[in-house]
């Protein structure tokens, strides 16, 4: 099942984000203009549109370049944004999966 997998690689993001080391947080990634933080931040993101779209919002391209908050400061408070992503959206799929159109 596909949603399934969708918590399965946020919780995987969490548990890899949770061991970035504080030293490399701010690093921006080699070719990219995004810093490790900001990426760890990304990821649950995407998810995050999906579930602003589907609570009838607009999926923008603002989604995908969200920055992290200056609330998220450490791993551990990126780990939980992506956490809280993961419950979020298996809340949501264990609502709605009954009334979803499948092919």
């Amino acid at each position: 099942m596909l949603a399934a997998r969708l918590v399965a690689l946020l919780e995987a993001a969490a548990c890899c984000t949770r061991q970035i080391p504080a030293t490399e947080l701010h690093t921006t990634l080699p070719g990219r203009r995004r810093t490790c933080l900001d990426l760890r931040y990304h990821v649950p993101m995407i998810v995050g549109g999906l579930l602003d779209a589907c609570a009838g919002g607009r999926l923008t391209y603002e989604h995908f370049n969200r920055k992290p908050p200056d609330r998220i400061r450490t791993a551990g408070d990126a780990a939980l944004v992506t956490e809280r992503l993961a419950r979020s959206f298996g809340q949501w799929w264990a609502s709605n999966a009954a009334a979803l159109p499948l092919p």
